[in-house]
Protein backbone atom coordinates (compact mmCIF):
# COMPACT_ATOMS: atom_id res chain seq x y z
CA UNK A 1 0.00 0.00 0.00
CA UNK A 2 1.21 3.41 -0.59
CA UNK A 3 2.86 5.08 2.39
CA UNK A 4 0.89 8.26 2.48
CA UNK A 5 -2.49 6.63 2.44
CA UNK A 6 -1.05 3.94 5.03
CA UNK A 7 -0.48 6.96 6.97
CA UNK A 8 -4.16 8.60 6.66
CA UNK A 9 -5.49 4.95 7.15
CA UNK A 10 -3.51 4.65 10.72
CA UNK A 11 -4.14 8.06 11.70
CA UNK A 12 -7.82 7.83 10.69
CA UNK A 13 -8.21 4.41 13.72
CA UNK A 14 -5.70 6.19 16.17
CA UNK A 15 -7.14 8.76 16.30
CA UNK A 16 -11.39 8.06 17.28
CA UNK A 17 -12.60 5.93 14.50
CA UNK A 18 -15.78 6.60 13.34
CA UNK A 19 -18.30 3.90 11.79
CA UNK A 20 -20.80 4.76 9.32
CA UNK A 21 -22.97 1.24 8.77
CA UNK A 22 -24.01 1.52 4.41
CA UNK A 23 -27.43 0.26 2.99
CA UNK A 24 -26.55 -2.20 0.59
CA UNK A 25 -28.74 0.22 -1.98
CA UNK A 26 -25.89 2.80 -1.44
CA UNK A 27 -23.28 -0.14 -1.97
CA UNK A 28 -24.77 -1.02 -5.40
CA UNK A 29 -24.21 2.61 -6.75
CA UNK A 30 -20.66 2.55 -5.37
CA UNK A 31 -20.06 -0.60 -7.11
CA UNK A 32 -21.11 1.59 -10.41
CA UNK A 33 -18.40 3.69 -9.17
CA UNK A 34 -18.84 6.05 -12.16
CA UNK A 35 -20.79 9.42 -10.35
CA UNK A 36 -19.46 12.50 -8.53
CA UNK A 37 -21.12 11.80 -5.61
CA UNK A 38 -19.76 7.83 -5.55
CA UNK A 39 -16.15 9.21 -6.01
CA UNK A 40 -16.54 11.32 -3.79
CA UNK A 41 -18.14 8.93 -0.95
CA UNK A 42 -15.03 6.32 -1.96
CA UNK A 43 -12.29 9.33 -1.05
CA UNK A 44 -14.22 9.94 2.15
CA UNK A 45 -13.67 6.24 2.90
CA UNK A 46 -10.33 6.37 2.07
CA UNK A 47 -9.49 8.61 4.47
CA UNK A 48 -9.59 6.66 7.65
CA UNK A 49 -11.95 9.36 8.52
CA UNK A 50 -15.17 7.05 8.45
CA UNK A 51 -14.86 3.22 8.59
CA UNK A 52 -17.69 1.49 7.20
CA UNK A 53 -19.36 -1.04 9.24
CA UNK A 54 -20.01 -4.69 8.41
CA UNK A 55 -22.27 -6.93 9.80
CA UNK A 56 -23.19 -11.05 9.21
CA UNK A 57 -26.32 -9.24 7.35
CA UNK A 58 -24.52 -7.77 4.81
CA UNK A 59 -22.34 -10.52 3.72
CA UNK A 60 -25.24 -13.08 3.85
CA UNK A 61 -27.05 -10.33 1.30
CA UNK A 62 -23.94 -10.78 -0.92
CA UNK A 63 -23.89 -14.22 -0.61
CA UNK A 64 -27.56 -14.79 -1.30
CA UNK A 65 -28.08 -12.59 -4.44
CA UNK A 66 -29.22 -14.37 -7.82
CA UNK A 67 -26.78 -12.61 -9.82
CA UNK A 68 -23.35 -13.30 -10.03
CA UNK A 69 -21.80 -10.05 -11.50
CA UNK A 70 -23.74 -8.48 -8.52
CA UNK A 71 -22.18 -10.89 -6.40
CA UNK A 72 -18.81 -10.16 -7.75
CA UNK A 73 -18.90 -6.37 -8.30
CA UNK A 74 -19.81 -5.69 -4.67
CA UNK A 75 -16.48 -8.52 -3.63
CA UNK A 76 -14.19 -5.96 -5.73
CA UNK A 77 -15.84 -3.08 -3.66
CA UNK A 78 -15.28 -4.06 -0.48
CA UNK A 79 -12.04 -5.11 -0.87
CA UNK A 80 -11.15 -1.75 -2.79
CA UNK A 81 -11.72 0.20 1.11
CA UNK A 82 -8.53 0.12 3.03
CA UNK A 83 -10.60 -0.51 6.35
CA UNK A 84 -13.72 -1.93 7.19
CA UNK A 85 -14.53 -2.40 11.02
CA UNK A 86 -17.16 -5.54 12.40
CA UNK A 87 -18.24 -7.02 15.41
CA UNK A 88 -16.29 -9.76 15.63
CA UNK A 89 -18.04 -13.46 17.15
CA UNK A 90 -16.57 -14.23 20.60
CA UNK A 91 -13.29 -16.00 20.62
CA UNK A 92 -13.51 -16.21 16.02
CA UNK A 93 -11.71 -13.30 14.51
CA UNK A 94 -13.18 -12.32 11.56
CA UNK A 95 -16.17 -13.77 11.89
CA UNK A 96 -18.82 -10.98 11.23
CA UNK A 97 -21.17 -10.78 13.98
CA UNK A 98 -24.87 -11.21 13.43
CA UNK A 99 -27.93 -9.71 15.48
CA UNK A 100 -28.03 -12.47 17.51
CA UNK A 101 -24.39 -12.38 19.15
CA UNK A 102 -25.16 -8.79 19.59
CA UNK A 103 -28.06 -9.86 21.52
CA UNK A 104 -25.80 -12.32 23.41
CA UNK A 105 -23.34 -9.49 24.24
CA UNK A 106 -26.01 -7.64 25.78
CA UNK A 107 -27.73 -10.40 27.70
CA UNK A 108 -24.32 -11.16 29.22
CA UNK A 109 -24.08 -7.81 30.60
CA UNK A 110 -27.87 -7.36 31.93
CA UNK A 111 -27.37 -10.98 33.37
CA UNK A 112 -24.44 -9.55 35.59
CA UNK A 113 -26.51 -6.25 35.93
CA UNK A 114 -30.06 -7.01 35.92
CA UNK A 115 -30.88 -3.43 36.70
CA UNK A 116 -29.19 -1.95 33.87
CA UNK A 117 -30.49 0.79 31.83
CA UNK A 118 -30.22 1.16 27.91
CA UNK A 119 -27.55 3.82 28.13
CA UNK A 120 -25.44 1.56 30.49
CA UNK A 121 -26.00 -1.49 28.26
CA UNK A 122 -24.59 0.35 25.10
CA UNK A 123 -22.04 1.83 26.89
CA UNK A 124 -20.72 -1.40 28.16
CA UNK A 125 -21.15 -3.32 25.10
CA UNK A 126 -19.85 -0.94 22.61
CA UNK A 127 -16.43 -1.90 22.77
CA UNK A 128 -17.26 -5.26 21.92
CA UNK A 129 -19.22 -4.05 19.09
CA UNK A 130 -16.60 -2.45 17.37
CA UNK A 131 -14.14 -5.02 18.26
CA UNK A 132 -12.98 -5.52 14.55
CA UNK A 133 -10.72 -3.93 11.97
CA UNK A 134 -9.63 -5.61 8.82
CA UNK A 135 -8.93 -3.84 5.61
CA UNK A 136 -11.71 -4.91 2.84
CA UNK A 137 -9.97 -7.86 1.19
CA UNK A 138 -8.58 -9.27 4.09
CA UNK A 139 -12.27 -9.27 5.61
CA UNK A 140 -13.43 -10.53 2.57
CA UNK A 141 -10.54 -13.36 2.20
CA UNK A 142 -11.33 -14.88 5.56
CA UNK A 143 -14.87 -14.87 4.74
CA UNK A 144 -14.79 -16.16 1.09
CA UNK A 145 -14.74 -19.70 1.23
CA UNK A 146 -18.43 -20.30 3.33
CA UNK A 147 -19.31 -17.01 0.77
CA UNK A 148 -18.52 -19.40 -2.34
CA UNK A 149 -19.98 -22.42 -0.41
CA UNK A 150 -23.42 -20.60 -0.25
CA UNK A 151 -23.13 -19.45 -3.83
CA UNK A 152 -21.86 -22.72 -4.98
CA UNK A 153 -24.48 -25.43 -3.23
CA UNK A 154 -27.79 -24.69 -2.57
CA UNK A 155 -27.82 -22.92 0.62
CA UNK A 156 -28.19 -19.64 -0.58
CA UNK A 157 -31.53 -20.88 -2.46
CA UNK A 158 -32.71 -22.29 0.72
CA UNK A 159 -32.30 -18.74 3.12
CA UNK A 160 -33.91 -16.54 -0.19
CA UNK A 161 -37.04 -19.51 0.45
CA UNK A 162 -36.67 -18.95 4.21
CA UNK A 163 -36.42 -15.45 4.27
CA UNK A 164 -39.08 -15.07 1.65
CA UNK A 165 -41.32 -17.66 3.93
CA UNK A 166 -40.78 -15.42 7.41
CA UNK A 167 -41.47 -12.43 5.64
CA UNK A 168 -44.78 -13.22 3.97
CA UNK A 169 -45.90 -15.44 7.36
CA UNK A 170 -45.05 -12.06 9.49
CA UNK A 171 -46.65 -9.28 7.48
CA UNK A 172 -49.64 -10.95 6.97
CA UNK A 173 -51.32 -11.92 10.37
CA UNK A 174 -54.44 -14.67 10.68
CA UNK A 175 -54.95 -12.96 14.31
CA UNK A 176 -56.04 -9.30 15.30
CA UNK A 177 -53.03 -8.39 16.66
CA UNK A 178 -54.49 -5.28 18.28
CA UNK A 179 -57.07 -7.45 20.19
CA UNK A 180 -57.09 -7.55 23.88
CA UNK A 181 -55.62 -9.85 25.72
CA UNK A 182 -58.47 -10.80 28.49
CA UNK A 183 -57.23 -10.40 32.16
CA UNK A 184 -56.61 -14.19 33.90
CA UNK A 185 -60.51 -15.50 34.54
CA UNK A 186 -62.27 -13.05 32.31
CA UNK A 187 -64.26 -14.88 30.28
CA UNK A 188 -63.13 -15.54 26.21
CA UNK A 189 -65.32 -16.13 23.69
CA UNK A 190 -63.87 -19.63 22.38
CA UNK A 191 -65.58 -21.55 19.39
CA UNK A 192 -65.98 -24.61 18.67
CA UNK A 193 -63.83 -27.01 17.23
CA UNK A 194 -66.30 -27.17 14.09
CA UNK A 195 -66.24 -23.70 14.52
CA UNK A 196 -62.62 -23.22 14.69
CA UNK A 197 -61.90 -25.46 11.11
CA UNK A 198 -64.16 -23.62 9.36
CA UNK A 199 -62.82 -20.30 10.65
CA UNK A 200 -59.71 -21.71 9.67
CA UNK A 201 -60.76 -22.59 6.01
CA UNK A 202 -61.19 -18.92 5.91
CA UNK A 203 -58.21 -17.35 7.06
CA UNK A 204 -56.35 -20.15 4.84
CA UNK A 205 -57.82 -18.74 2.13
CA UNK A 206 -57.26 -15.52 2.52
CA UNK A 207 -53.66 -15.35 3.76
CA UNK A 208 -52.67 -17.48 0.15
CA UNK A 209 -54.65 -14.27 -1.77
CA UNK A 210 -52.06 -11.99 0.56
CA UNK A 211 -49.38 -13.80 -0.13
CA UNK A 212 -50.06 -13.81 -3.88
CA UNK A 213 -51.19 -10.32 -4.22
CA UNK A 214 -49.14 -8.27 -1.95
CA UNK A 215 -46.31 -11.27 -0.56
CA UNK A 216 -42.39 -11.58 -1.66
CA UNK A 217 -43.33 -15.08 -3.72
CA UNK A 218 -40.09 -14.98 -5.43
CA UNK A 219 -37.97 -18.21 -4.33
CA UNK A 220 -41.23 -20.20 -2.58
CA UNK A 221 -44.43 -22.19 -3.34
CA UNK A 222 -47.28 -19.92 -1.54
CA UNK A 223 -49.78 -23.00 -1.84
CA UNK A 224 -47.37 -25.02 -0.05
CA UNK A 225 -46.28 -22.56 2.73
CA UNK A 226 -49.69 -21.44 3.42
CA UNK A 227 -50.62 -25.59 3.46
CA UNK A 228 -48.33 -26.57 5.97
CA UNK A 229 -48.24 -22.83 8.27
CA UNK A 230 -52.01 -23.24 8.81
CA UNK A 231 -51.81 -26.87 9.44
CA UNK A 232 -49.37 -26.57 12.43
CA UNK A 233 -52.08 -23.09 13.47
CA UNK A 234 -55.08 -25.59 13.13
CA UNK A 235 -53.41 -28.14 15.64
CA UNK A 236 -52.51 -25.45 18.07
CA UNK A 237 -55.67 -24.01 18.34
CA UNK A 238 -57.54 -27.89 18.52
CA UNK A 239 -55.21 -28.60 21.26
CA UNK A 240 -56.01 -25.49 23.31
CA UNK A 241 -59.52 -26.09 22.74
CA UNK A 242 -59.10 -29.56 24.04
CA UNK A 243 -57.61 -28.65 26.99
CA UNK A 244 -60.33 -27.77 29.11
CA UNK A 245 -60.51 -25.10 31.88
CA UNK A 246 -59.60 -21.80 30.52
CA UNK A 247 -58.90 -21.58 26.62
CA UNK A 248 -56.99 -18.77 26.72
CA UNK A 249 -54.73 -19.87 29.41
CA UNK A 250 -54.18 -22.84 27.40
CA UNK A 251 -53.30 -20.51 24.13
CA UNK A 252 -50.53 -18.97 26.32
CA UNK A 253 -49.50 -22.40 27.54
CA UNK A 254 -49.13 -23.46 23.81
CA UNK A 255 -47.40 -20.54 23.04
CA UNK A 256 -44.83 -20.67 26.40
CA UNK A 257 -45.64 -17.37 27.42
CA UNK A 258 -46.05 -16.20 30.81
CA UNK A 259 -49.17 -13.79 31.58
CA UNK A 260 -46.59 -12.00 33.74
CA UNK A 261 -44.00 -11.29 31.15
CA UNK A 262 -46.81 -9.34 29.23
CA UNK A 263 -47.23 -5.83 29.63
CA UNK A 264 -50.58 -3.47 31.49
CA UNK A 265 -53.61 -4.00 28.69
CA UNK A 266 -51.36 -6.39 26.59
CA UNK A 267 -52.97 -7.03 22.95
CA UNK A 268 -52.47 -10.26 20.60
CA UNK A 269 -49.05 -8.70 19.21
CA UNK A 270 -47.53 -8.54 22.76
CA UNK A 271 -48.55 -11.99 22.90
CA UNK A 272 -46.84 -12.87 19.52
CA UNK A 273 -43.48 -10.76 20.54
CA UNK A 274 -43.19 -12.56 23.90
CA UNK A 275 -43.21 -15.88 22.12
CA UNK A 276 -40.91 -15.09 19.23
CA UNK A 277 -38.50 -13.61 22.39
CA UNK A 278 -39.06 -17.11 24.24
CA UNK A 279 -37.97 -19.29 21.06
CA UNK A 280 -35.01 -16.54 20.97
CA UNK A 281 -34.02 -16.96 24.00
CA UNK A 282 -33.78 -21.15 23.76
CA UNK A 283 -30.99 -19.64 21.09
CA UNK A 284 -29.30 -18.11 23.21
CA UNK A 285 -29.34 -19.86 26.20
CA UNK A 286 -27.58 -22.94 24.10
CA UNK A 287 -25.05 -20.62 22.73
CA UNK A 288 -24.14 -18.79 26.38
CA UNK A 289 -23.89 -22.36 27.75
CA UNK A 290 -26.52 -21.26 30.13
CA UNK A 291 -30.33 -22.31 31.68
CA UNK A 292 -33.12 -20.68 29.53
CA UNK A 293 -35.45 -20.55 32.62
CA UNK A 294 -33.35 -18.98 35.02
CA UNK A 295 -32.49 -16.52 32.07
CA UNK A 296 -36.23 -15.65 31.68
CA UNK A 297 -36.34 -14.70 35.34
CA UNK A 298 -33.93 -12.21 35.21
CA UNK A 299 -34.56 -10.59 31.47
CA UNK A 300 -37.46 -9.10 29.68
CA UNK A 301 -36.90 -8.75 25.97
CA UNK A 302 -37.58 -4.17 26.56
CA UNK A 303 -34.60 -4.45 28.33
CA UNK A 304 -32.11 -5.43 25.15
CA UNK A 305 -31.50 -2.30 22.77
CA UNK A 306 -31.37 -4.33 19.78
CA UNK A 307 -34.42 -6.37 20.64
CA UNK A 308 -36.17 -3.33 21.27
CA UNK A 309 -35.14 -1.73 18.29
CA UNK A 310 -35.86 -4.78 16.12
CA UNK A 311 -39.59 -4.96 17.75
CA UNK A 312 -40.76 -1.29 16.96
CA UNK A 313 -38.92 -1.41 13.02
CA UNK A 314 -41.74 -4.73 12.60
CA UNK A 315 -44.24 -3.22 13.95
CA UNK A 316 -43.93 -0.37 11.66
CA UNK A 317 -43.03 -2.95 8.61
CA UNK A 318 -46.09 -4.71 9.16
CA UNK A 319 -48.20 -1.46 8.65
CA UNK A 320 -46.73 -1.40 4.94
CA UNK A 321 -49.00 -2.65 1.96
CA UNK A 322 -46.59 -5.26 0.70
CA UNK A 323 -44.08 -8.05 2.35
CA UNK A 324 -40.45 -7.92 1.27
CA UNK A 325 -38.07 -10.79 2.33
CA UNK A 326 -35.05 -7.18 2.19
CA UNK A 327 -36.95 -5.53 5.32
CA UNK A 328 -35.60 -8.80 7.84
CA UNK A 329 -32.17 -7.57 6.81
CA UNK A 330 -32.60 -4.15 7.15
CA UNK A 331 -34.07 -4.75 10.85
CA UNK A 332 -30.91 -6.35 11.51
CA UNK A 333 -28.17 -3.99 10.24
CA UNK A 334 -30.73 -1.00 11.93
CA UNK A 335 -30.47 -3.29 15.63
CA UNK A 336 -26.61 -2.26 15.65
CA UNK A 337 -28.00 1.86 15.54
CA UNK A 338 -26.97 2.74 19.00
CA UNK A 339 -23.21 1.54 18.87
CA UNK A 340 -22.52 3.24 15.22
CA UNK A 341 -21.94 6.82 14.61
CA UNK A 342 -23.91 6.97 10.91
CA UNK A 343 -26.56 4.66 10.35
CA UNK A 344 -27.21 4.90 6.30
CA UNK A 345 -30.37 3.13 5.46
CA UNK A 346 -33.25 3.37 2.71
CA UNK A 347 -36.21 6.09 3.52
CA UNK A 348 -38.25 3.43 4.57
CA UNK A 349 -36.44 2.27 7.48
CA UNK A 350 -35.35 5.99 8.03
CA UNK A 351 -39.28 7.25 8.25
CA UNK A 352 -39.85 4.16 10.45
CA UNK A 353 -37.42 5.35 12.80
CA UNK A 354 -38.50 8.65 12.71
CA UNK A 355 -42.44 7.50 14.12
CA UNK A 356 -40.55 5.57 16.10
CA UNK A 357 -38.44 7.85 17.29
CA UNK A 358 -41.48 9.82 18.58
CA UNK A 359 -42.51 7.65 21.46
CA UNK A 360 -38.86 5.95 22.39
CA UNK A 361 -35.85 8.07 23.67
CA UNK A 362 -33.71 5.16 22.11
CA UNK A 363 -35.09 4.81 18.86
CA UNK A 364 -34.84 8.96 18.92
CA UNK A 365 -31.05 8.18 19.34
CA UNK A 366 -31.25 5.72 16.52
CA UNK A 367 -32.81 7.86 13.76
CA UNK A 368 -30.61 10.66 14.86
CA UNK A 369 -27.46 8.73 13.77
CA UNK A 370 -29.34 8.59 9.94
CA UNK A 371 -28.61 11.43 7.56
CA UNK A 372 -31.36 13.93 7.50
CA UNK A 373 -31.07 14.20 3.78
CA UNK A 374 -31.57 10.95 1.93
CA UNK A 375 -29.39 9.29 -0.85
CA UNK A 376 -25.56 9.48 -1.11
CA UNK A 377 -25.51 13.47 -1.20
CA UNK A 378 -26.99 13.08 2.11
CA UNK A 379 -24.86 10.82 3.26
CA UNK A 380 -21.65 12.90 2.04
CA UNK A 381 -22.64 16.07 3.90
CA UNK A 382 -23.69 14.23 6.81
CA UNK A 383 -20.18 12.25 6.94
CA UNK A 384 -18.57 15.95 6.09
CA UNK A 385 -19.89 17.99 8.91
CA UNK A 386 -19.47 15.57 11.49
Amino acid sequence: MNSAILTEVMAGILFNPRYVALDTGTIDQMCKGASADAKQLFSILRSGDWIPFLTYHHLEELACHENDDVFERRCDFICTLPQVACMERAGRPASVGSIIDLREYEIEFLLANPNATHHEIIESVRPKVRSGFYSGSQLLNENRQWLEFFRTTNLAEIRRRTKAETANLAHFPISDMKEAVPRKGEAWNACSPQEAIANWKRKATWLKRQVDEHGDSRHMNSQELVRNFMSDVLDGALKSLAGGGDVFENYLEEAQVDRNRLPTNARIEDVIYENVFVMNMGTHARNLLKNKGEMLKLIRKEALPSWLIWQELDRHIRQLPNAEAGNLGDKDIASFGPYLDVLNTDKRIAEMLKQAGRKDQLLLSVYQRVPERRGLKGLIETLRNN
